[in-house]
């Protein structure tokens, strides 16, 4: 029998695992856009998106496991988007926590 640890991990690693295809999966219908994950109190971009913003607004990059990623805290999300549309770049939101709540930002 596995210990609860073992089995409580294994059903985190499942959540993760769903989440990720789920970001997939929106994120190949916004192609062209930059696309922010609300999770929590920040707001994460995954792949090229993170490398993208990163790199333009100066944010630290990191990684999840394997796939990198930036986060941006709530309170500075409307200023950093606002920053992209100065340099020409749509963005949307994913709110995770309401659904799949897409708010979009197209460029001026």
């Amino acid at each position: 029998m596995k210990n609860k640890n073992a089995i409580s991990e294994g059903k985190k690693r499942q959540q993760r695992q769903k989440s990720i295809f789920g970001n997939y999966k929106i994120k190949a219908q916004r192609q062209n856009e930059l696309l922010f994950y609300r999770k929590g109190d920040f707001y994460e971009l995954y792949n090229e998106d993170a490398i993208t913003v990163s790199s333009l607004l100066g944010i630290t990059l990191t990684a999840r496991g394997e796939i990198p990623m930036c986060c941006i805290p709530y309170r500075a999300i409307e200023h950093d988007r606002a920053e992209l549309v100065k340099l020409g770049i749509s963005s949307a939101i994913c709110d995770q926590e309401t659904g799949l709540y897409i708010r979009e930002k197209e460029h001026i």
